[in-house]
């Protein structure tokens, strides 16, 4: 159980970082594309964390498209979007929320992370999402919002738990290059946005713990990100992705007592079989 949080923010950074070549793979005419594939990642033992470890990453992808409507499910998310026209997409569903354990024992807790005895525990909600991307000859920009409720308690008596409603609005831009018939490049930076609720219930500190002074977050841009990437086809169904990724916290989200360095890197390899390639 230990490694499945891993393989969870493995997965949830990997989709961060590979979603636009995932979706500048999609043949034009396709109506259904599914892709499998394994590899492995270099993931952070929690959010914010310095201490980091290998795990393995699983990979689905299916998109079934109909006319200008595409439904789809990428990695920790499922959605639908529609075609607007004049390269402009719009769509929402849901994703996987992740959360995070403080004490020795119980699912999702991994090993050396005393520092988090004593904070509250976050559990498990869907993110609702909607967002909205416009594809140009310079490159794919794409504006979305997050919703999320998050619910917090903890190990200790006498402390209540708390309901969180938080929102994170995110802004990105993402770019394609072909390099040959084989090889693709990819980029983009994206800039994070969170309101007052999401800044308390991940980075504020309530009761001061041996490791962590009490800390009250705020609402505010939380982090720029940016990757790199290559993807190689193989032959007519199998190719690879390469990712590097790195996160730099802002603000109160890089204050927080929760964030021992501002730096989050991530490195990810994959190995993909696509059963709607000719």
């Amino acid at each position: 159980m230990k490694s499945l949080v891993g393989v969870i923010f493995g997965i949830v950074l990997f989709t961060q970082c590979a979603g636009f070549a995932l979706a500048d793979e999609n043949p034009e005419n396709k109506n259904w594309k599914l892709v499998l594939g394994a590899g492995a990642a270099l993931v952070p033992k929690y959010d914010g964390s310095e201490s980091y470890k290998v795990v393995a990453l699983p990979f689905l992808s299916a998109h079934y498209k109909m006319d200008a409507t595409t439904f789809y499910y990428e990695m920790d998310r499922a959605g639908v979007r529609q075609s607007l026209g004049h390269g402009i997409s719009a769509g929402g569903g849901l994703r996987y929320g992740g959360h995070r354990r403080t004490s020795h024992v119980g699912w999702g807790y991994d090993g050396n992370q005393d520092e988090l005895v004593g904070t509250q525990k976050l559990d498990s909600s869907p993110i609702y999402f909607f967002d909205v991307s416009s594809f140009t000859p310079i490159g794919s920009f794409k504006a979305s919002l997050n919703y999320s409720e998050i619910r917090s308690s903890y190990d200790e008596p006498g402390r209540p738990s708390n309901m969180y409603f938080g929102k994170v609005v995110d802004v990105g831009w993402s770019q394609m290059w072909r390099r040959g018939e084989p090889l693709g490049v990819n980029a983009g930076i994206s800039l994070s946005w969170m309101d007052a609720d999401y800044a308390e219930a991940y980075y504020s500190v309530k009761y001061a713990t041996p490791y962590m002074q009490v800390f009250k977050a705020d609402q505010g841009f939380g982090s720029v990100k940016t990757n790199v990437g290559l993807t190689y086809q193989i032959s007519g169904h199998w190719s690879s992705m390469f990712f590097g990724s790195l996160t730099y916290y802002l603000n109160d989200a890089q204050a927080s007592p929760f964030t021992k360095s501002p730096f989050r890197p991530g490195v990810f390899a994959v190995v993909l079989y696509n059963f709607g390639a000719d």
